[in-house]
């Protein structure tokens, strides 16, 4: 939990602090359109009793950071064009300091970033690098960026993409009552990712990452070029997938056993997979629903690959009941989350939520069990957050400034940018850190220096 508190605060200063140039191209003139949005306020509380002793102490820092800040802002995301508009506050409430300003803009495969502590400079985020240079920071500079990086769904789509658009040739997506995909076409979708793992290098660098996170580089390779077989034989069996629909379900079998299901009524939402293992033993599993109840919808989400005998590679449980079915809307749940196994933070908790029809909420987080769970929450939220109707700009990020890609680095351009921010990156940081008691501040260049990033940005000659 401490980590997954201060990972985005390092993650925004290393973001505003490293960049390489890319000037702007002239494009065509952006058009402002209406979509829907949300109007956003987030406090936080941190609570350093519910963790270890060892790590109270830094967290006490971080606990007077967070008692001093608010978040506001505005969120806009139109999934018909996948354009996303967010901008943030972090605002000191001693209104004699000054908010640190930051505005994401852009599509998956390009994320615009602009601040006042860039000047009139603008950042670019380019999801088809963002793995490759992660995975190239922590080999070169021991920084684990791949694992925020594995947190983005694009880098997933970007390597994938030749299969994906393998998929899509194959497979229509149709109201027909029965649907048959030829073991032909298994094939060739088998064939083509064979091919990619042989000659992909994204598909690769991929692959490299997942593996790095725990450790467990040889098993997840080993998943990965099984998969062609595991298409062709483990799961089909050489013969074709049938897709069976009726007016609220949908079931993909293949070898006459389903391992697909979707239910879709008006009470109940489910997906469920139920597949074989692959050959070095690893079972993957997938299954949740949402279902309409008194009082609330309640949710269950199960996920994971494990194994008998190895430790499992992943485990994900998350439930809540009488989460609000409509936002906004007056609604008191409570649920839990679990996640453990090689690859992933080892973590769980409970929480409780509080919603109005106003738009506001209480969120707070404990421990799962134990004598020190009851009454010992570790983090508190509360806010509001308010749907309207937005205009956005798709594309106007590109027209004005100067862009910095921060994906590609080296040290003539690194310099350059440097020079650019210096100045207002400086008077912005010393008007914010004015409302930022001593004990945060010092937790922050704590963090900054345990992680690397400050030995990177202020490195000894």
């Amino acid at each position: 939990m401490r980590k997954m508190i201060r990972k985005p605060i390092l993650l925004l200063l290393c973001i505003l602090l490293i960049g390489t140039a890319l000037p702007a191209g002239a494009e065509t003139a952006p058009v402002p359109q209406r979509a829907a949005g949300i109007d956003y306020t987030l406090r936080l509380q941190l609570n350093p009793e519910a963790f270890s002793p060892e790590s109270r102490l830094r967290l006490h820092g971080i606990r007077d950071l967070l008692a001093a800040l608010e978040f506001q802002g505005t969120v806009c995301y139109d999934p018909s064009i996948r354009y996303l508009d967010l901008s943030l506050y972090l605002r000191p409430l001693d209104r004699s300091s000054q908010p640190i300003t930051v505005r994401i803009s852009g599509y998956p495969a390009a994320l615009y970033i602009s601040s006042n502590l860039l000047g009139e400079e603008k950042m670019l985020i380019s999801g088809a690098s963002l793995l490759d240079f992660a995975v190239k920071t922590y080999y070169r500079l021991g920084l684990k960026l791949h694992y925020p990086a594995l947190l983005y769904p694009y880098v997933y789509e970007f390597a994938a993409f030749k299969i994906i658009k393998k998929w899509n040739n194959i497979f229509t997506p149709s109201d027909d009552s029965k649907t048959v995909l030829s073991a032909k076409s298994i094939a060739s979708l088998a064939k083509t990712i064979s091919n990619q793992l042989n000659q992909s290098s994204d598909l690769s660098t991929l692959i490299t990452a997942l593996g790095l996170v725990g450790g467990q580089e040889e098993a997840v390779t080993a998943l990965f070029e099984d998969l062609p077989h595991y298409l062709t034989r483990t799961l089909t069996g050489g013969q074709s997938v049938v897709i069976r629909r009726s007016a609220d379900e949908e079931n993909w079998s293949a070898r006459k056993k389903p391992f697909f299901t979707r239910i879709s009524r008006p009470e109940l939402q489910s997906v469920r997979l139920e597949l074989p293992a692959f050959a070095n033993g690893y079972l993957p599993s997938f299954s949740w629903s949402l279902s309409r109840e008194e009082g609330g919808n309640r949710l269950e989400l199960n996920a994971g690959v494990t194994h008998p005998s190895r430790e499992d590679l992943f485990t994900l449980s998350v439930s809540g009941d009488r989460l609000p079915a409509v936002w906004p809307a007056e609604a008191s749940g409570s649920g839990s989350f679990s996640l453990s196994g090689a690859l992933v933070p080892q973590g769980a908790f409970r929480f409780g939520l509080t919603t109005e029809a106003s738009g506001s909420f209480q969120l707070e987080i404990k421990k799962p069990s134990g004598e020190e769970a009851e009454g010992n929450w570790m983090l508190r939220a509360e806010g509001s957050a308010t749907p309207r109707d937005m205009e956005v700009t798709p594309g106007q990020e590109k027209t004005s400034g100067h862009v910095t890609d921060i994906l590609r680095v080296n040290d003539t351009t690194l310099a350059e940018f440097v020079r650019r921010v210096r100045l207002p990156a400086a008077a912005g940081m010393l008007r914010f850190i004015a409302g930022i008691p001593t004990a945060a501040c010092q937790a922050l260049m704590d963090d900054l220096t345990e992680s690397g990033i400050l030995h990177i940005l202020l490195p000894s000659d």
